[in-house]
């Protein structure tokens, strides 16, 4: 029995550790998971702004369909943005991953854009013949 009283002090102490550690590795996976997905999702809204420039009603539409797509509000952005002026440190690494995102979803609809034909342009067949 004197066995046991000397064990189960360690005991607790040691499923106290595990538990603390659990939790904390399951905290910031849930964080980062988080931060992720609200930096995609700022970097989507970011490149919209400069395509539907022309089109304010346009991009508060598209913006609110990714907001809602993400499970985001826009409450929630403002904040960020909000504890993002108050410690900027605090927060580098979300701004360098939406610029990643920003430069990796620009790429891809360059990209995009070089795969599809130009239609504005007069194909061979429509243009004159020219006969010397």
């Amino acid at each position: 029995m004197i066995w046991f009283k000397r064990v189960v002090p360690i005991l607790v102490i040691v499923l106290a550790w595990l538990g603390y550690t659990v939790f904390t590795d399951y905290s910031r996976k849930h964080r980062a998971a988080y931060e992720r997905s609200l930096a995609l999702t700022t970097a989507r809204i970011w490149i919209a702004s400069a395509k539907y420039r022309e089109d304010p009603n346009g991009y508060l539409a598209f913006r609110d369909s990714v907001l809602t797509a993400n499970d985001f509000t826009l409450d929630e952005v403002r904040e960020l943005k909000t504890r993002y002026e108050s410690d900027p440190a605090e927060y580098e690494a979300v701004a360098a991953m939406v610029s990643d995102f920003v430069d990796s979803l620009f790429l891809l609809e360059d990209s995009l854009r070089r795969l599809t034909p130009d239609t504005t342009a007069p194909s061979a067949s429509d243009r004159p013949a020219v006969t010397p």
